[in-house]
């Protein structure tokens, strides 16, 4: 009898360690289980279909997919994420002082320009290699200027799924409240999902009239606490309002329908 008990006992828990550890459904199906060579074929679609380049790469739930991956890109403001977790974790043993929390705060929800090089300079670039090191980023390299720090789509993918991660406990819930706050203005592209909370960065920055940059990365938490990783580049679009709406095309093509079931 007592045996049996055991075994049932047993049983009972490989089922509750069974059931954590699958991946978490979108719309009562598992994110594997959703038809991504479909999604991805119709994103890359959409971005042969649109001028300049475009690479985009998707993690969360399991599922790995991208186009143009490794394609490196000069990555604008994006990489304010990064130095807003440089910041971070070079000050994680103690709390910020007023200044401080303003000059992360307009750096990420307003995308000040200012703000971010007095954070690298603070920083320095060493800092940004060292989480592109810990990670395992492949493409990432940094330049004189914060701008021009080289990124791909498949570290910026990665860097927004363990974001959460990187960030020290203390400083967890603030930083992460930055990236779901992100100015009105501010929230095209990937943070246009319905029933998902956006946590994003956008970039750009005009190399001339006619030849944008124009970048959204973001992690996407759902209703059922799925969680998407989606990072979308781009180059030589014709402005800047062109670029966000690749951005929008590809992001809707990729995850819309996902993110549009899992939310009701």
């Amino acid at each position: 009898m007592r045996l049996q008990t055991t075994l049932v006992a047993a049983a009972a828990l490989s089922l509750v360690l069974l059931v954590a550890a699958a991946p978490v459904s979108a719309g009562g199906r598992n994110l594997g289980q959703v038809h991504w060579d479909k999604r991805v074929k119709a994103a890359k679609c959409v971005a042969n279909g649109r001028a300049g380049k475009t690479s985009f790469s998707l993690r969360g739930g399991g599922v790995r997919r991208s186009f143009n991956p490794s394609d490196r890109y000069r990555a604008a403001s994006v990489v304010k994420a990064m130095l807003m977790v440089a910041y971070l974790r070079r000050y994680s043993e103690r709390g910020l002082d007023g200044s401080e929390r303003e000059r992360l705060k307009i750096m990420i929800r307003r995308s000040d320009n200012d703000a971010a090089t007095e954070i690298r300079d603070i920083v320095g670039n060493a800092s940004l290699e060292a989480i592109a090191e810990k990670l395992g980023m492949r493409c990432f390299g940094t330049a004189s200027s914060w701008g021009s720090t080289q990124i791909c789509s498949r570290d910026m993918a990665l860097f927004m799924k363990k974001i959460e991660e990187l960030l020290p406990r203390r400083h967890r819930q603030f930083a992460i409240g930055l990236l779901k706050r992100i100015v009105t203005k501010q929230r095209w592209g990937i943070a246009e999902v319905t029933g998902w909370t956006p946590f994003f960065k956008g970039g750009w920055y005009d190399d001339a009239p006619s030849d944008w940059r124009v970048h959204q990365i973001a992690l996407l938490r759902g209703p059922k606490r799925e969680e998407l990783a989606v990072a979308i580049l781009t180059s030589g679009q014709t402005s800047k309002g062109y670029g966000i709406a690749t951005i929008r095309k590809v992001a809707r093509a990729l995850i819309g329908p996902v993110t549009r079931r899992a939310g009701g």
